[in-house]
């Protein structure tokens, strides 16, 4: 984080942030998923090709993050929902195809 020019957020220690005179970049790490945001698409690649020096990583999408399946529409509104995790969960336990009436 430190090449990156990131502080750390004193209220949650996995969240980091770095503002300069008219752009900012936000990055959230929790175990191994991640997410950047930023006002600036060049402010992101940046950041990213700095982690793609250090790390193996997968840009994407965000389609899943931390679990979640979100969903934006084309007004702007984001949905979030734990449709992917439970999926996961009854894949795991097998029942997946199970009628639960």
């Amino acid at each position: 984080m430190e090449k990156a020019e990131l502080r750390n957020n004193t209220s949650d220690p996995w969240l980091f942030y770095r503002t300069h005179e008219d752009s900012f970049l936000s990055f959230a790490i929790y175990v191994d998923d991640g997410l950047v945001i930023a006002n600036k698409d060049e402010e992101i690649e940046v950041f990213l090709g700095l982690l793609q020096k250090e790390f193996r990583i997968t840009i994407g999408s965000l389609e899943k993050l931390f679990g979640m399946h979100l969903h934006s529409q084309s007004n702007g509104l984001i949905f979030v929902g734990p449709e992917a995790y439970t999926n996961k969960i009854l894949q795991k336990f097998n029942i997946a195809e199970a009628n639960l009436r």
